[in-house]
């Protein structure tokens, strides 16, 4: 019984160390409890390594140069192929580098990742004269950006903020 109290305090001690978090046996083994009854037998360790896999580690970008790659990797789509037609047209390019760099320019020092729909909203309410296909337009841009920088890891996909 002495070595598994002595056990029990070095792991926790070791987890102090490694977190700089205290745990009490009883949270411990409550939390594990807890834990454990909602796995359907699975252990904690496979529910941890399906977390660690499903959940994406979002890096940390301004939106101005995340908004200037996306206008680069979009450029040779308007290129044609020989005897093919281009995917994208370079006015459609060109339109919507101009409306995201807008996007960009209105939050300064920000990253993607912290981008709420507030800040969509406050960008489409500065355009509120435009109308509504125009709107629809920019709205659309956002997305298709959002999406791309999901992709990237720039946002999580479940925070897009369109």
């Amino acid at each position: 019984m002495t070595f598994t109290r002595v056990h029990l305090q070095n792991r926790r001690g070791g987890f102090y160390r490694a977190t700089g978090r205290r745990v009490s046996l009883l949270a411990a083994v409550s939390e594990f409890v807890e834990a454990s009854g909602k796995l359907n037998g699975h252990t904690l360790g496979e529910a941890v390594e399906g977390f660690k896999r499903n959940v994406a580690s979002v890096k940390r970008k301004d939106i101005a140069e995340a908004v200037e790659k996306f206008i680069e990797t979009r450029k040779p789509l308007t290129e044609a192929k020989a005897g093919k037609r281009a995917q994208l047209s370079k006015h459609h390019v060109y339109l919507t580098g101009l409306w995201l760099r807008w996007f960009a320019r209105t939050f300064p020092a920000t990253a993607v990742c912290d981008l709420s729909k507030e800040h969509v909203n406050l960008w489409l309410a500065k355009h509120d004269k435009h109308s509504a296909v125009s709107k629809n337009h920019y709205r659309g841009a956002v997305k298709m950006f959002l999406k791309w920088c999901a992709k990237r890891d720039y946002i999580s996909p479940m925070c897009q903020a369109t």
